[in-house]
């Protein structure tokens, strides 16, 4: 099978399986919507926003670097699991501790008491199962067997769907909605590790020379993920600060939405990295960033205007017992949706960084990237609420991809047309060989 066809199929069947994935999903979020109305999936929508910042810490990217350093050196690659597993483990209880410590810090959630408090704590051991999900992901996807983190993500998605269904059918608390996420994942973490052993064998001896050169290429990007894990996520814990559960229900539904949006572009940058890390010519590295890019572009546009038309049907759909509650994600959405393009372009261009080796650099992008969202959101969310949230994201997605766009055309000494994508669309139709 060439690279053309590898890259297709690794896109596709995690795009069919996101299909499938985010029907569980959104599902699963028309149950807890209308279950807990817009407060109470407010402080669900907290509480995970809050888990998945530390969870950013547990990763400390070491997943890409993985990735890159497994591809290019295929025979350590057992070596390389293995101690990335082991780093992860520890950055992993790292993060636990702190998001204990930080929660109660928090002032957002003092005037909700205690119960929101021992929330996040039972939610903050999902960083350990998060960790050993992705672990599983760094060899699966070096060996571009992409279709296996589809079923992991197929079993979580389905269980927590079938878990929360099983806790509102008998009226549960929050506390037992959180245990379902849990579940979910503990058992699809136990099906990964049944599947990598036809792939790889693991030897779990700590290499000290492997071990620092992960920690210090992650370094950086380490920072890079958990700076932009914040701004994504700050918006949602400003606004429970500042105007409570309600407010972040209302925009935490239409973020679910748009998140589910930008998938695709996650999804073709994981089937790519392993082939960008290998190839050595720089003008045939040029050729695959020109292509991925047209790509994005036509996806993006797409994906804006079904957006736009949709909304009201998405939001309908999602929120049909508590529609009036949850009219205000109509807007939201659409906004939202117009951050959709930036976003996808900066999928290609935050790992094209990573391959080039600049992801010292990159930080500094991520460090201007959450200064600028954090600042504007303290700034504006008092006075417009979650509107400014949308409009904030927006910005903050637009600033990265032009100053990681301006780093790569230093780097390359290139510049990737955004009107080439109609020529490549053609080829695309014609099934033709795009990589």
């Amino acid at each position: 099978m060439n690279l053309s066809r590898i890259v297709t199929y690794n896109t596709l069947i995690q795009i069919l399986g996101k299909i499938v994935t985010v029907v569980f999903g959104i599902t699963t979020t028309a149950i807890l919507t209308n279950y807990l109305g817009a407060s109470g999936f407010g402080e669900y929508v907290f509480v995970l926003s809050f888990v998945a910042i530390f969870s950013s810490v547990a990763d400390w990217g070491t997943a890409l670097i993985a990735v890159r350093e497994a591809a290019r050196q295929e025979k350590n690659e057992s070596q390389i699991f293995s101690n990335v597993l082991i780093l992860r483990l520890v950055l992993s209880l790292l993060a636990t501790l702190i998001s204990w410590l930080v929660i109660c810090l928090f002032p957002g959630v003092a005037h909700n008491g205690e119960p929101l408090k021992r929330l996040v704590i039972l939610a903050s051991f999902l960083i350990l199962f998060f960790s050993l999900k992705n672990s599983l992901g760094i060899i699966f996807q070096t060996k571009l067997k992409l279709d296996k983190i589809v079923l992991l993500d197929f079993i979580a998605s389905a269980l927590t769907l079938f878990f929360s269904f099983f806790v509102v059918s008998f009226g549960g608390t929050l506390v037992f909605l959180i245990w379902a996420v849990i579940l979910a994942n503990i058992i699809a973490v136990l099906v990964g590790f049944g599947q990598i052993f036809s792939l790889t064998s693991l030897k779990f001896s700590l290499s000290f020379p492997v071990l620092r050169k992960l920690s210090l290429e992650a370094l950086p990007m380490g920072g890079i993920l958990i700076l932009f894990s914040v701004y994504n996520r700050i918006d949602a814990l400003i606004l429970q600060a500042i105007k409570g559960s309600t407010a972040v229900g209302v925009y935490g539904l239409a973020y679910r939405i748009y998140e589910v949006l930008v998938l695709g572009a996650f999804y073709l940058m994981n089937s790519l990295l392993p082939i960008l890390a290998r190839e050595k010519d720089k003008n045939k590295l040029c050729q695959v960033y020109q292509r991925a890019f047209d790509l994005l572009v036509l996806a993006g546009i797409f994906v804006i205007l079904a957006t736009f038309i949709l909304a009201p049907l998405a939001i309908k759909l999602v929120a049909w017992g508590r529609f009036p509650e949850f009219f205000t994600s109509i807007s939201l959405l659409r906004i939202l949706s117009l951050a959709v393009l930036a976003s996808f372009l900066n999928h290609l261009t935050g790992y094209l960084l990573i391959v080039l080796g600049k992801q010292r650099r990159y930080f500094f992008i991520s460090v201007a990237a959450l200064i600028f969202n954090f600042s504007l959101n303290l700034f504006f969310i008092p006075s417009y609420s979650y509107y400014a949230a949308a409009w904030i994201t927006f910005l903050t997605e637009t600033l990265v991809f032009c100053l990681t766009s301006f780093l790569i055309a230093q780097t390359l000494k290139f510049r990737p047309s955004f009107f080439s994508f109609p020529k490549t669309a053609l080829d695309l139709l014609k099934n033709r060989q795009l990589f």
